[in-house]
This record gives structure tokens, C-alpha cells and sequence, in this order.
């Protein structure tokens, strides 16, 4: 898991997979996130441990890399060239509303 800049990903959703966690509720384009792959390999007590030591280090699963692309397709739909504070608008209304914004 590398840690990331959100900002990168709303600019290239489509090079991320797996599940984005960050340490706040609200993202913001500056906000350091992870996204975590489950290891097929492990049994699924040590996939769920892994996730476990994500939690205890402070860190929250908010929301799929599939999910993220969605919201970026849909505003991208909606508005010419949308700005990342724009898409930081679609984003966070998102995850609170589990519902696509209306620009």
C-alpha cells in the first residue's frame, strides 16, 4: 500500500483498484490516502487482521476505487473539464449522500 495525495487520484482514477482508506470523514485534495487490495493468498482471519491494523492505525475504509471513477465519470458528464475542487464536491456529497451530486 503506498500512500497518495487524493488529488492524484481524481486526476487518474483509473490507475487505482482496491478500497480507498483515509483518516478523516471529508477528503480534500491534499488529504494522504491508501487503497487496500484484499490478498487472495491470505486465509480470510489474516485478510481481515490486515484490515484490522489499517483501523488501529488510525485509518477508515471510505469508499472503491470503482466507486471513485464512477463519480468522476458523472461529473465529467455533467460539467466541461471539471475542476478538482469540483470533483472534490461530487466526492465528498457522495459519500455522505451515497447518491451522485447535480451539478
Amino acid at each position: 500500500m503506498n500512500l497518495v495525495k487524493f488529488k492524484d487520484v481524481l486526476e487518474n482514477p483509473e490507475k487505482f483498484s482496491g478500497w480507498l482508506y483515509s483518516k478523516s470523514d471529508m477528503l480534500y485534495s491534499d488529504s494522504d490516502v491508501i487503497f487496500y487490495v484484499a490478498d487472495i493468498n491470505l486465509t480470510p482471519e489474516a485478510e481481515k487482521q490486515e484490515r484490522e491494523k489499517l483501523l488501529v492505525s488510525g485509518w477508515f475504509s471510505r469508499i472503491s476505487a470503482e466507486d471513485v471513477e464512477d463519480v468522476v465519470i458523472n461529473a465529467s458528464e455533467q460539467l466541461v473539464d471539471p475542476s478538482i475542487d469540483e470533483l472534490l464536491k461530487a466526492i465528498n456529497y457522495y459519500l455522505v449522500n451515497d447518491a451522485f451530486i447535480e451539478f
